[in-house]
């Protein structure tokens, strides 16, 4: 858990308590009507899911055997996509981009050479790095969405500088 980059606790917060909350509600309402009882289900399900995500916040991006790996930081499959040699890797730069969709973290890793990725992580890059950025990147860069780092674009810039050493 030292050598990782972990999603935020806020997140989790997010879900809990107000599933929480809407859960004891209609579960106390379902007296009156069998819908509150599916509300009070499907609320609780969420509810669930913000406290594993409290228990077991997602790895972003870990460091082992001289190797930066990323993560997808999915709820259900939290697998490893890339894996970048630390003697392959620039410089990196954490940020937030806002655009229509939203806002994202983006951490972008600038390589001296090309990096082999797999489909798999280009399907993912494209699915959660918005398109304005996925149009700045080159052979040499990758940008990869961070799903709710813990401390934001500062604290995960500093966990990413102790991970790497510099």
């Amino acid at each position: 858990m030292c050598n990782e980059l972990r999603s935020g606790k806020l997140i989790g917060y997010f879900f809990a308590i107000p599933c929480s909350i809407v859960t004891l509600v209609s579960f106390y309402q379902s007296g009156n009507s069998l819908g509150f009882l599916l509300l009070a289900f499907v609320f609780g399900l969420g509810a669930a899911v913000g406290l594993n995500l409290l228990l077991h916040p997602k790895t972003l991006v870990s460091v082992n055997d001289n190797v930066l790996e990323l993560y997808s930081g999915s709820l259900f499959r939290n697998n490893k996509l890339i894996v970048v040699p630390l003697d392959n890797l620039a410089r990196f730069e954490v940020r937030t981009v806002t655009d229509l969709d939203g806002s994202s973290w983006i951490l972008s890793l600038y390589l001296y050479q090309e990096q082999s990725i797999s489909k798999e992580a280009k399907d993912w890059i494209a699915s959660t790095v918005p398109d304005s950025v996925t149009r700045q990147a080159s052979d040499t860069t990758i940008h990869w969405s961070l799903t709710w780092p813990e401390g934001g674009v500062k604290g995960a810039e500093q966990k990413l500088r102790e991970l790497i050493g510099g």
